[in-house]
């Protein structure tokens, strides 16, 4: 999927966290916002940390999600009446190992990469 993510997205969700209901609009830059009241605005630095926080925590994010509806498919595989082979095993392994070995991200276009996903065995 592209475009899943961009910028200003990360600016609102930072915007309701840190100033719930101080702002009324924003584009793509800081200086877009539209304060209630400027007085209480925060600044463009406070904002710039948490957009990063929330740019780094997405992808991490949205991986385990992933992870887990891929976990949750082969769920019956670990089921005690059927056994279960080495390759399932080692593919239910490197799925719950992923979060620790892969460098998930969004590029500059919002495509999520960084993650190269084991190969469901048949």
């Amino acid at each position: 999927m592209t475009n899943e993510i961009k910028f200003a997205d990360s600016q609102s969700v930072a915007l309701d966290e840190l100033a719930p209901g101080l702002w009324e609009s924003c584009g793509s830059s800081y200086e877009s916002i539209v304060w209630r009241d400027p007085e209480k605005a925060i600044s463009k630095s406070v904002l710039s940390a948490r957009q990063e926080e929330i740019l780094t925590g997405w992808p991490m994010e949205k991986l385990r999600k992933r992870r887990n509806v891929k976990l949750a498919e082969t769920d019956w595989w670990a089921s005690s009446d059927i056994p279960i082979s080495d390759e399932r095993k080692a593919y239910r392994q490197a799925l719950r190992d992923l979060p620790s070995t892969a460098k998930p991200k969004y590029d500059k276009d919002g495509n999520f990469t960084g993650v190269t996903w084991p190969e469901k065995p048949g």
